[in-house]
């Protein structure tokens, strides 16, 4: 797997969906360095009572995906399979 293309490919997502988590209109992406404990994807969130929610994957996590349509399923740091989905946004054509 070409992990520094798929990071590119979750980066350029018009809205990501990870886990169970709401609507994310981005995500922070670092480089890859060839470390496995490197923390490469970060998905922070707040729920409707101001709790802040946080997801993230390292190298190993991120090498093990599975690709699935839209769908990314890979360890998270604490080693549970979590989804990761990927939506492009399209216009809505108004009428009266």
């Amino acid at each position: 797997m070409n992990l520094p293309a798929l990071l590119k490919q979750i980066e350029s997502a018009d809205v990501i969906v990870v886990g169970d988590g709401p609507y994310l209109h981005g995500v922070q992406v670092s480089e890859v360095n060839g470390d496995p404990g490197n923390e490469v994807l970060r998905a922070n969130w707040h729920d409707a009572e101001g709790q802040e929610f946080a997801v993230k994957f390292t190298e190993h996590g991120m090498v093990q995906a599975r690709i699935d349509g839209n769908k990314i399923t890979a360890p998270d740091h604490e080693g549970d399979a979590t989804t990761i989905q990927l939506f492009r946004l399209a216009p809505l054509a108004i009428t009266e």
